[in-house]
């Protein structure tokens, strides 16, 4: 599978971390590489083409175009917007390499030519012509006045503090609880019935944060601190807590069943396993939640 700065190198392509930028038919396009730990079909690539705003007729006919085209375009998902053409490629079990990259971009922007879209030209906030700039939305390359691109970085800005002076309520932190609680179930079972599989606990830091947004949880940057510090006490809890239901089904004390020869020998390999993978998963979840403390980043 060829990772994004591979095709940028094969290509000639201007590369930045998980994004690649380049231009054909005078068309700039982004491919962005998405990268999740805690879930592999978060892992994609996602293809961006914006253009100058088309009718709703030409929206319908690119639409028809790339559905009948999907298999061929190697395209999973998509969306065809007025003045945006988002693609996800569907790279299957080989990937997606750098010649076939290039032939999906240059088909589409050629169809895109034959119907007159024309490339984005113009400020992406006025919409008026001759920008003298570029800006990075949500890693879309984009040409802006330098102007426009500094009035909609401080709004940005404001929006960004606005939202971190948000304080979360009980309800957040509840759902952060119930979430831990759910996520670290599997392993609970596992562990109960004799399978020492720490490697479960890498999805609780994911449950967590799942029970926090459902509970109407506002992602600021304490977040991390909550899910996190919730997350690896409910590990430590499911720990102590198998070895509670032992000495009361056996009806001896807590500390008796700990410090027994056969228990002891195990039990902290197992706490500090099950801490391990499940800081690995807390700090995969860091990638979603810093993806949404923001809604929109303007760079």
């Amino acid at each position: 599978m060829a990772t994004v700065k591979k095709i940028a190198t094969e290509l000639n392509l201007e590369f930045d971390k998980q994004k690649v930028y380049g231009t054909y038919q005078e068309f700039t396009y982004t491919l962005f590489q998405n990268i999740s730990y805690a879930n592999s079909q978060d892992n994609f690539k996602i293809l961006y083409i914006p253009m100058e705003k088309i009718t709703d007729e030409v929206v319908g006919r690119v639409d028809q175009f790339i559905s009948d085209h999907k298999k061929e375009l190697r395209i999973f998902k998509y969306t065809v917007g007025k003045d945006l053409l988002t693609l996800r490629l569907n790279e299957g079990f080989k990937g997606i390499n750098s010649e076939m990259f290039k032939e999906i971009y240059t088909k589409i922007i050629n169809y895109l030519l034959t119907l007159d879209v024309q490339p984005k030209k113009t400020c992406v906030y006025c919409q008026e012509e001759n920008p003298d700039t570029t800006i990075y939305i949500n890693n879309i390359k984009l040409p802006a006045h330098e102007h426009c691109k500094q009035e909609a970085m401080l709004k940005n800005e404001a929006l960004r503090k606005e939202k971190e002076s948000q304080k979360n309520g009980l309800n957040p932190l509840l759902g952060t609880i119930l979430g831990a609680f759910i996520g670290v179930i599997p392993y609970a079972i596992a562990v109960w019935f004799g399978w020492y599989v720490g490697i479960l606990t890498f999805l609780t830091g994911y449950a967590a944060y799942k029970g926090f947004m459902m509970f109407g949880g506002n992602t600021i940057k304490s977040t991390k601190f909550m899910v996190s510090v919730v997350a690896l006490v409910m590990i430590i809890l499911s720990n102590f807590g198998i070895i509670e239901m032992l000495a009361i089904i056996n009806n001896v004390p807590f500390r008796t069943v700990l410090y027994s020869d056969v228990i002891s020998s195990i039990f902290f390999e197992m706490l500090g396993m099950s801490l391990l993978f499940g800081v690995l998963g807390i700090s995969a979840v860091f990638v979603k939640i810093k993806k949404d403390e923001y809604s929109t980043v303007i760079e």
